[in-house]
């Protein structure tokens, strides 16, 4: 098994799975660190969506297969006043709230990048994506940037700027992956990933259940007077409960072991 071509940029990777060339589609990601940098001196920008997640390392850049890429949307025409329906491609996948460091990215391949065999045809000569491939791309990777500190001028002329820049840029194509589709250390990796983000879920919930049933032990200690002074025997005993609530904690502080085993 061939070893894995690992871009790197600055303190981030690309794993690029597709025919699109890795070097441009690392040009349209910087579009949005250079904005940040020389517009709020930020060169420590860190993709991530929002504040609540993870910092991303590594973005796995894989094949997009969506039913259909091209779809009929209205919009509004500024001349006529009147919405109008065209037709427009969806070329991208981005990665939802992902909660790892490594994001999955999409890119519909080559042979789906136009809406008929003549337009294919005739870019097939030049090996190049389409402008509005380029535009979409970077469009991508600035939404993984958190614009919370921009205010509404900043963020307007922020996306004008990295749209007329990316046009600029042309995506040139590969005659084949710059890294095989699928490999067995890749399926490794995305199942421990799977496998840590669920751990991760579970030491929440477990201790969500933690401290319910602190509550109920507690609510259980202060009872045994009450069922005393009416003369009352209840099904359960404080015992019972008691044991159980040191089988959660024992059992919470287990999964929180094996999570930072895992992320670590």
């Amino acid at each position: 098994m061939s070893e894995e071509t690992i871009r790197q940029e600055g303190p981030f990777k690309f794993i690029n799975r597709t025919r699109y060339n890795g070097e441009d589609l690392a040009s349209l990601f910087n579009l949005t660190r250079e904005w940040l940098k020389r517009e709020l001196n930020d060169p420590n920008a860190e993709p991530r969506r929002n504040k609540y997640q993870p910092t991303v390392e590594v973005f796995d850049i894989n094949d997009f297969n969506p039913g259909n890429v091209f779809t009929t949307r209205g919009e509004w025409n500024e001349e006529t006043r009147r919405t109008v329906h065209v037709l427009r491609p969806t070329y991208i996948s981005g990665p939802g709230y992902a909660a790892s460091t490594s994001w999955k990215l999409g890119i519909v391949p080559p042979h789906r990048l136009y809406a008929n065999e003549v337009e294919m045809l005739t870019a097939a000569t030049e090996n190049l994506a389409p402008p509005e491939l380029s535009k979409q791309v970077a469009v991508m990777f600035r939404d993984l940037f958190p614009d919370s500190d921009l205010d509404y001028d900043s963020s307007k002329r922020r996306n004008a700027w990295i749209d007329a820049e990316a046009l600029k840029i042309r995506v040139r194509i590969r005659p084949e992956r710059e890294n095989p589709a699928s490999s067995g250390d890749r399926k490794l990796r995305v199942a421990r990933t799977r496998v840590a983000n669920n751990v991760a879920r579970l030491a929440y919930d477990v201790g969500d259940v933690r401290h319910r049933m602190q509550a109920i032990d507690h609510l259980s200690r202060g009872m045994q007077g009450d069922f005393v002074k009416a003369q009352l025997s209840p099904t359960f005993s404080h015992e019972e409960i008691a044991e159980l609530l040191d089988k959660v904690r024992d059992l919470t502080a287990r999964i929180e072991a094996y999570k930072e085993e895992l992320m670590a």
